[in-house]
């Protein structure tokens, strides 16, 4: 995908974009609600699996619970 977007010419003169974009976008979500919801799901997960946990068959709910998670 990289050296495909390499060889469009309009991209070869204004590279600083695909950058300057980046930087947009990584700060867009520093501020945005998803990084509160991912950040705060991620800080317990203990307590994330302690309180979805049913133990009923182990395999599946495990790759479910990992899935909702």
């Amino acid at each position: 995908l990289l050296t495909g977007v390499a060889h469009v010419p309009a991209l070869a003169w204004r590279g600083w974009l695909i950058g300057a974009a980046v930087f947009a976008l990584a700060g867009a979500f520093q501020f945005s609600g998803l990084k509160a919801r991912c950040l705060e799901r991620c800080r317990t997960p203990l307590g994330f699996v302690i309180s979805r946990w049913r133990g009923r068959t182990p395999l599946r709910h495990a790759f479910a619970l990992g899935a909702s998670h």
